[in-house]
């Protein structure tokens, strides 16, 4: 028999917040974002973090500056992805600090081959080294990424996995940005003649 003083019962499930701390995002979308827009898209993935994190603690903090200088809060938001991960006795086998430091050094050298192409010093070796660190970046922040879908409850990042209209156009600017690097390279090893 139904007591009839006690308060009914929802059908509503409670939301789980920590699902909400974080960005999920598939393994497909995020290789494809990162490859064709030659890593820029980093700077949107830790915006996207930091922001979510603001939002869920109400904290005072600058998404956009902890984005634009990653090198410096990657370590402490891959520290709060490994705290979910212990706090929900998730079992992933992972690195956060290793990858934080591989992913900061190698961001360095990038941005060190970058400024160096740019100013045709070291030409076409310095271009040639900062492409291939973009790979060694990927692979870190991809192994970064798994823990954080893992974290969230959606592994394979279903919730995130469509390519939307605004992923289209960044990955055409991307190509765009490809075909650039490409014709410098072939121009800087006397394939092509850009100028002439």
């Amino acid at each position: 028999m139904e007591n009839v003083y006690h308060a009914p019962q929802s059908d509503i499930e409670t939301v789980n917040t920590k699902r909400f701390e974080f960005y999920a995002v598939s393994p497909l979308k995020f290789t494809v974002l990162f490859l064709s827009t030659l890593g820029i898209y980093q700077i949107y993935w830790n915006y996207k973090n930091w922001r979510l994190i603001k939002t869920q603690h109400n904290l005072n903090i600058w998404p956009v500056g902890r984005s634009i200088f990653s090198i410096f809060f990657i370590t402490s938001l891959l520290k709060r992805v490994d705290a979910r991960l212990v706090e929900a006795k998730l079992n992933h086998q992972w690195r956060p600090v290793l990858i934080a430091n591989v992913y900061i050094i190698f961001s360095v050298a990038g941005s060190v081959c970058d400024r160096l192409a740019d100013k045709e010093i070291g030409m076409p070796f310095t271009l040639f080294v900062s492409t291939l660190i973009l790979p060694v970046v990927w692979f870190y922040l991809h192994k970064a990424q798994m823990a954080i879908n893992l974290v969230l409850g959606d592994p394979y990042g279903e919730s995130n996995a469509r390519f939307t209209v605004a992923n289209i156009i960044w990955i055409v600017l991307g190509g765009l940005l490809w075909l650039m690097a490409g014709l410098g390279l072939a121009d800087a090893l006397g394939f092509i003649n850009i100028e002439g």
